[in-house]
């Protein structure tokens, strides 16, 4: 069994999905890679993973990612498309520039409004720990046009990504 974050958007054909391969990759993998695996089975899709009812009309969102934790990100502003995303922050630490990814997609969130950082911090890419370090990439609390509006709060990636950079979010907010 192996857990994938989809990368289209719900309901969005063809379905796409993302994952990163560090070494060898194993069989399932070098198949999907090569080709030579065409179609993919599903046993069940789950999750909550979803951005708020009225969004991007009613608050304001902030997305924080660690490599590949991109993804379930990329679907939700491919969802967004041809939305204004001026309510939308996006944070897309990366351990080198090589590990860029979806570069298009963040750039078409920039231009739909949305303010998207990405950040090559080997330091940040285990988690973002100091409240000051995540206020430099997001804005402080109530910044801009935030005022009284919901922040609502993302972060994906590695384990120790999500622990450290949730921890912070809670300190920070």
């Amino acid at each position: 069994r192996r857990v994938f974050s989809f990368v289209s958007a719900p309901k969005g054909t063809p379905v796409e999905f993302g994952f990163t391969v560090s070494g060898e990759p194993s069989a399932f993998k070098a198949a999907l890679l090569d080709g030579r695996a065409r179609r993919v089975w599903v046993d069940e899709i789950g999750g909550d993973f979803v951005l708020p009812r009225g969004f991007p009309s009613t608050g304001q969102v902030v997305l924080l990612a660690s490599g590949i934790g991109i993804t379930p990100f990329v679907s939700m502003v491919r969802s967004l498309a041809g939305a204004d995303l001026s309510r939308l922050s996006l944070v897309h630490v990366l351990r080198s520039p090589q590990r860029a990814v979806y570069e298009a997609e963040l750039e078409q969130a920039r231009s739909a409004g949305a303010q998207v950082v990405t950040v090559v911090g080997p330091d940040l890419a285990d988690g973002i720990d100091d409240p000051g370090r995540l206020a430099e990439l997001v804005g402080p609390p109530g910044a801009g046009d935030r005022g009284e509006e919901p922040v609502h709060y993302y972060v994906s990636g590695a384990p120790a990504f999500v622990e450290r950079t949730t921890a912070t979010v809670r300190r920070f907010d």
